[in-house]
């Protein structure tokens, strides 16, 4: 053990023992002296403070409970040396409130944990964590008790297809009492042979809907009762068959699908019918002649069943394919990967020239793909497709560049946020918090509350720490390119300005971090945030003069851009003081200023289209021209998307931002032709849906044709195949 003698002007004094004991108690004594030669010895002390390892006060620390309360009641066989617990209520009165006691003089830290088993069970812990890190454990589970269902019996009685009737219960409880469905939830009636398909029935809580005929197929119904689940004893549908006494179909579900080539077709064996005046649907079983199992070729297709009444009825399935996608068009500077990255989605153009979200699989980047200025191009496949996607991505120089603090907080999330290995917190005096250096509010005086600090009196003064900024996009966790930092850095009568000091990167996932309120102790955590071995060095450009309280900060630029989910700073405490003072640390990352005045050149086959002026936005194209043989090309990276339909080429020309659109229209006198024959077919049908809903509508297969040949039509008038729609025109009046 170290000695010391002690001085008039010495106010504190530091004993460190060479081996660290483990004990509960220490005791100081103290010889008296008196004066003598002028030296004065102390004859007393006024406090006596005893250190861990951390460096923080040890306080008294029984680590255990003196009570726990259940709801309004004392846990009567509670014992502080007795960890677990259980007890029980009644179902309907809920879980309890349950809370735990510390003994006064416990000054450990308290932590419950309270977590559900099931609907019945809850387990309620309370964690008691001394100063070092050693902790205690209670648990309390709690049950809420039933009365548990003894008989549960389900009744329908026959009934006729195309209506409903009530279930009737037998359900009694182990003390004899009866219940009825009304105090049942997660109501469901089931097939006894899970595997068979559904076509007999529906249900609305405790009425059964008759859809279809059936004799002794077996049923269950499976509810819970006070949390509990139960299932009843299997019982039998019996529902007969009986034409409807109106034939008059009201509402058919009739198939007309759209699907992509490549994709299986799935026609539904059955068509559900409303006639008048019945209560539920009926099922109608439909056998489907000659319908592939996978769409293999693109167009139109009418496909004809037979109902199990032998009636015919009909379907339409419109076979499409992706045949083109929309480029991107990003910006990013040299050296840095695009701060939105790549997307993952893109649009996609089908047959018809409709435009579908599809996700897209990029090829990723390389190692020093954007080192050089230009223009690099990525590729993507479609999802379910051999179709690729382009990334057109602009590589700018940093001197246009303009830069966006990625390190602030934002409000509604957790993260981004700040963490330090320790702050100046504990003391309940101090206003210091590590969540004050990422608010982006800088007050750069050190009277300020706006800051963080690592303080400690010269018995608790810290050595070294550190402290850093955790990225996050959406409040979600994840890597951001930067190379630089500004800190603002203050001072006072007890701190200064670090001149010992390194930079530090964290390219893994973050795992098991605390609570925001504790990220200002990291290293009390078990986040791996603490290893220093999983902490990789940063290289300074060059080492800038800090100075304290200065409204500008101090900018620290890297040899390099990093990548990285977490940047820290680690700063000797110098000698002369007691701590380090930042009132804030903001990380920038450098985007490019955006093109967004693009130029368009139209050529075609292969020469300048000269008839072209930027600033008209609609041609007419002679009926002799192929449209496919125009070329458009742009500048400043925009982007360019063209749609052929109907004989019009739509042209959208959009700024690299995306915030300005130029939309140009290339048209033959053919798609005038069939603007026009399209306001003649609305006419049309509009003359015929009369007739459909008086004679057509009643009669299934009419009605199915009618349907799919309406679909038909809709489809001829999107791809512009006018020859075809007079004819079909006149097999629509003809039904």
């Amino acid at each position: 053990m170290d000695k010391f003698i002690a001085n008039e002007e010495t106010y504190e004094n530091i004993i460190s023992f060479n081996k660290v004991p483990k004990a509960k108690y220490i005791k100081l004594t103290i010889t008296n002296r008196s004066k003598s030669s002028g030296t004065y010895y102390v004859t007393g002390f006024v406090e006596l403070k005893v250190y861990g390892s951390s460096l923080l006060p040890i306080k008294d620390e029984t680590r255990k409970l003196s009570e726990i309360t259940v709801g309004l009641n004392q846990l009567s066989e509670f014992k502080p040396d007795v960890y677990k617990y259980s007890g029980s209520s009644e179902f309907i009165k809920g879980f309890p409130a349950v809370q735990f006691k510390q003994f006064q003089k416990d000054k450990s830290h308290l932590q419950t944990i309270i977590y559900d088993i099931d609907e019945s069970h809850r387990v309620y812990k309370a964690i008691l964590t001394s100063e070092n890190g050693e902790k205690t454990v209670y648990e309390y589970e709690h049950t809420l008790m039933t009365d548990k269902i003894k008989k549960f019996k389900v009744i329908i009685d026959p009934i006729y297809v195309g209506s409903a009737t009530k279930l009737m219960f037998d359900i009694e409880l182990e003390n004899g009492q009866k219940i009825t469905a009304m105090d049942l939830n997660d109501f469901k009636i089931k097939l006894e042979d899970q595997s068979a398909e559904n076509i007999y029935f529906n249900y609305k809580k405790d009425i059964i809907f008759a859809e279809h005929s059936t004799r002794d197929l077996k049923v269950f119904v499976e509810a819970t009762y006070k949390g509990k689940k139960y299932i009843s004893e299997p019982t039998t549908l019996n529902f007969i068959e009986l034409p409807p006494k109106d034939k008059n179909i009201e509402t058919a579900s009739l198939y007309n699908l759209t699907i992509f080539k490549g994709e299986k077709i799935n026609l539904p064996g059955y068509i559900d019918l409303k006639y008048p005046n019945e209560l539920s649907k009926r099922k109608l079983l439909v056998r489907w002649q000659n319908v592939p199992q996978v769409a293999t070729k693109t167009g139109f297709f009418i496909y004809e069943g037979e109902t199990e009444e032998g009636q015919k009825v009909y379907s339409s399935i419109q076979v499409l394919e992706y045949i083109g996608v929309e480029d991107v068009t990003l910006a990013t500077i040299q050296g840095f990967e695009p701060y939105q990255g790549l997307p993952e989605n893109v649009m996609v153009i089908d047959s018809l020239g409709n435009k579908n979200v599809k996700s897209v699989k990029w090829e990723p980047f390389k190692e020093n793909e954007f080192d050089k200025i230009g223009l690099i191009v990525k590729e993507g496949t479609i999802e379910g497709t051999n179709l690729k996607a382009k990334a057109h991505i602009r590589i700018a120089s940093k001197d246009i560049s303009k830069s966006i603090n990625i390190s602030k907080q934002v409000t509604g999330f957790n993260y981004p946020a700040a963490f330090a290995s320790f702050t100046n917190d504990i003391d309940k005096a101090s206003n210091d918090r590590i969540s004050k250096i990422n608010d982006a509010t800088i007050e750069t005086n050190s009277t300020t509350q706006n800051k963080w600090s690592n303080w400690q009196n010269n018995a608790s003064k810290r050595q070294k720490d550190s402290v850093g900024i955790i990225f996050a996009r959406g409040g979600v966790i994840k890597p951001e390119m930067f190379d630089r930092v500004k800190i603002w850095f203050g001072e006072d009568s007890g701190t200064t300005v670090p001149t010992n000091y390194s930079f530090e990167y964290f390219d893994q996932e973050i795992t098991n971090l605390p609570e925001n309120e504790k990220l200002g102790h990291i290293d009390e955590s078990s986040s791996n945030l603490k290893d220093n071995a999983k902490w990789k060095s940063i290289e300074l450009k060059s080492k800038p003069i800090i100075k304290a309280n200065d409204t500008n900060g101090t900018l620290f630029e890297f040899t390099r851009p990093i990548k990285a989910t977490a940047i820290r700073i680690t700063m000797d405490v110098p000698t002369n003081k007691n701590g380090i003072i930042i009132y804030e640390m903001q990380v920038d990352r450098l985007i490019p200023a955006e093109n967004n005045d693009p130029l368009i050149e139209v050529k075609y086959d292969d020469k300048a289209y000269n008839e072209f002026n930027p600033n008209i936005f609609e041609y007419l194209i002679p009926n002799n021209k192929d449209l496919t043989k125009f070329i458009f090309t742009t500048n400043n990276n925009s982007k360019i998307t063209s749609t052929l339909i109907n004989q019009k080429l739509i042209v959208n020309v959009f700024s690299e931002d995306a915030k300005k659109l130029k939309t140009y229209i290339f048209k033959k006198q053919e798609s005038i032709d069939l603007d026009k024959k399209a306001l003649e077919v609305k006419k049309i049908i509009s003359e015929i849906e009369h007739k459909y809903n008086t004679e057509i509508k009643h009669n299934l297969g009419k009605n199915s044709l009618y349907k799919a040949y309406i679909a038909q039509l809709n489809y001829l008038l999107e791809l512009g195949s006018i020859n075809q729609i007079d004819e079909l025109i006149q097999k629509i009046k003809s039904i």
